[in-house]
């Protein structure tokens, strides 16, 4: 039957005289063709095929599609916070709260339930955007949001490190790049030497990006047993890894590396007397050695703007524990720095030093540093303080915030100081905040020109007053307190504080805090 419409239809309805009546082996089938318009030729012939098409696929069986099913969600979950605190998380997004997000996923994961079902697609969204809030996603979307995300890639962020307890060395040889480097992030906190075991069993197989991905998990508990494997990474054929490796030796003062550095940084820089004054000697060579040369890795500067010994110096002076001046020079700190004020090679010191405190972490050079910075007024860039600022302590941060505080005649946000309290990401002290505070309403007294910067940095201050200050500060910003003009200037400034203030009061008594 499909041969005889076939044929009509490729010869033309036109062409073959008679009607289209096709025969069907089917009685039930023929009495439906029976039916058809047979004055219409080309109806006829489209209408015969479209029944004979339905008549061959009725009672069809489909296709049975060979995969496997995937396995439903475990419903033993997290139970799901309340309503009240449902409403909150709505209000983070549908108002100007969102930069109170952290800290609404601090609180909710403290309290071991989860974010509800309706939620759980948009705060996966998030996470993927913005990474920074991705560890307390994952420890608020319960066994539920770890289902969904093992159905989305966009979400592999938050799937189950090892889902089925499989072993280590399992998800080694079958995970994916971000599987892998999860785990190394995991097995570096308690178990440094399996991580280290699991990235030499295949070292020598993987790309160079998933290399640099692998090396960048040793920051995690950093020790002298990552040596050997860290010397080897120096002779690696891909420059990020020998620079990676560079960088994690340079934080090991009892390497064979540090002790390298060391003894070219001796042999580099001696105290000299000239007209009863001592004054640094910094003598660099005229070429480096291959020793040298493998180690500093990057044997050129970045830009036209630094000389090629200066940059040496610079390499070698940032490998090496800070303690050297001292125990080398037998001086003290502020002896040291004022020494260095006085050398040409200042800038270059003063640009290593910050790196060499920091990567060695020691805090009394770190204060001396910073005192140095506060009492000589000198200018300095965040990213030269920032990591070294990072690494001391809540009160060691407040201390000298409040130096600088002091020293500071017209706050601006983005100043060295406006940075590192953006930096200062913990609750602050009342002394602290009660300084910034005074410092901005003199600011916002003084200033009859809106500032932006200092906008944002009021919403910055907003997250990080502490719930005993908040009657207090209502008070300092109550509009009454401010003229007609400055209201009018400032007011757009203070409204989206106070009412992000609010919203975090509000979500703080929700959380019984």
């Amino acid at each position: 039957m499909w041969d005889d419409l076939v044929s009509t239809a490729l010869i033309g309805t036109q062409r073959q005289a008679g009607e289209v009546s096709p025969i069907s082996p089917s009685d039930k089938l023929n009495a439906m063709l029976s039916q058809l318009n047979t004055s219409d030729v080309e109806h006829n012939l489209l209408s015969a095929a479209t029944l004979l098409a339905i008549y061959q696929r009725a009672g069809k069986a489909p296709n049975k599609l060979d995969i496997s099913l995937t396995e439903p969600c475990d419903l033993e979950d997290l139970p799901i916070y309340n309503p009240e605190r449902n409403k909150l998380f709505l209000s983070i997004f549908e108002e100007r709260n969102v930069k109170a997000f952290a800290e609404y996923l601090s609180l909710l994961g403290k309290t071991a339930c989860r974010i509800s079902n309706d939620n759980l697609c948009q705060i996966l969204n998030y996470g993927n955007s913005y990474p920074e809030f991705r560890e307390g996603i994952c420890k608020v979307i319960g066994k539920r949001g770890q289902w969904l995300a093992e159905q989305n890639p966009n979400w592999a962020y938050a799937r189950v490190t090892n889902p089925k307890n499989v072993t280590p060395e399992e998800i080694w040889q079958i995970g994916n790049k971000l599987d892998r480097i999860n785990l190394l992030k995991e097995l570096r906190k308690k178990d440094s030497k399996k991580a280290r075991e699991l990235v030499l069993s295949t070292w020598k197989e993987e790309s160079a990006d998933e290399r640099v991905a692998f090396i960048l998990t040793f920051k995690e508990n950093l020790t002298i047993e990552d040596e050997n494997f860290l010397e080897n990474a120096l002779d690696d054929r891909a420059k990020d890894i020998r620079l990676e490796a560079q960088k994690l030796l340079s934080c090991l003062s009892e390497s064979q590396f540090h002790a390298r550095m060391l003894k070219r940084l001796r042999s580099i820089i001696k105290l000299k007397t000239e007209k009863k004054n001592t004054i640094l000697e910094i003598n660099l060579p005229q070429n480096l050695d291959e020793m040298t040369i493998r180690d500093i890795v990057e044997v050129n500067p970045p830009n036209k703007d630094i000389g090629q010994k200066a940059w040496w110096l610079r390499k070698i002076v940032l490998a090496v524990d800070p303690k050297f001046w001292s125990n080398h020079l037998n001086l003290s700190s502020k002896e040291v720095f004022s020494l260095i004020a006085k050398s040409d090679w200042e800038q270059d010191l003063l640009w290593a030093l910050p790196g060499s405190i920091s990567n060695h972490l020691d805090l009394e050079w770190a204060k001396a540093l910073f005192q140095w910075y506060i009492d000589k007024n000198i200018a300095i860039g965040f990213e030269t303080t920032s990591t070294l600022f990072s690494k001391l302590s809540p009160k060691e941060r407040e201390d000298l915030l409040m130096l600088f505080l002091n020293k500071e005649e017209k706050f601006n946000a983005t100043s060295l100081i406006g940075k590192l309290l953006y930096f200062h990401k913990t609750l602050w002290s009342k002394e602290l905040l009660k300084q910034v505070l005074n410092i901005v309403v003199m600011r916002i007294n003084n200033d009859k020109k809106f500032d932006w910067n200092l906008s944002n940095f009021l919403e910055h201050v907003a997250l990080h007053t502490p719930t005993t200050m908040f009657s207090a500060t209502y008070s300092l910003f109550d509009e009454n307190r401010f003229s007609y003009t400055q209201w009018r200037i400032w007011g757009k400034a203070i409204e989206p504080f106070i009412s992000l203030l609010k919203f975090r009061e509000k979500m703080l008594e929700e959380f019984n805090l």
